[in-house]
């Protein structure tokens, strides 16, 4: 199964679905994270959602800035 994919490569299941499907992963030291829906369409309805857009948002800057 893909869990053990996830694992074998060093990442951390971070969220699943009630059926055990897995809905977020990310790598120890944080540079990847991945979900498997869309925090930016959540803004609103769950606030919770903007710290993981932020992120996203920050992390992208901090590249763009380094590569200047």
């Amino acid at each position: 199964p893909y869990t053990t994919l996830f694992r074998s490569k060093g990442l951390v299941l971070t969220a699943h679905a009630e059926d055990g499907i897995v809905e977020a992963f990310e790598s120890p030291d944080g540079l990847i994270v991945a979900v498997q829906w869309h925090p930016e369409d959540l803004l609103r309805t769950v606030p919770v959602m903007n710290r993981l857009f932020m992120d996203l948002c920050d992390r992208a800057l901090e590249r763009r800035r380094a590569r200047n």
